[in-house]
């Protein structure tokens, strides 16, 4: 079976999560906006994983969802710079 992406933004067009002061509020604000998109968790939408990445000197948190009715998997990028930046002062 082929996978069917949606990629949601880019690297330059990545979601920025601001004002948030720990791991656990930027979790919850990326978790929000994903359900604001697609419906209610583990309801309409499953994480199939995230994972931290840097690129050009920003950090970024990436998300594979899978849309419960449709199956189809949708990747959501989040910049979380400004996080890492008040966690490693």
């Amino acid at each position: 079976m082929v996978k069917q992406y949606l990629i949601v933004g880019g690297y330059t067009k990545a979601i920025v999560i601001k004002n948030v002061k720990s791991d656990e509020e930027c979790i919850r604000a990326e978790n929000e906006y994903i359900s604001k998109k697609l419906g209610r968790y583990g309801i309409d939408w499953e994480t199939k994983y995230s994972h931290l990445s840097r690129r050009d000197g920003k950090m970024f948190d990436e998300f594979e969802v899978s849309v419960v009715k449709t199956g189809k998997v949708k990747v959501f990028l989040f910049d979380v710079t400004e996080l890492f930046k008040k966690l490693l002062e």
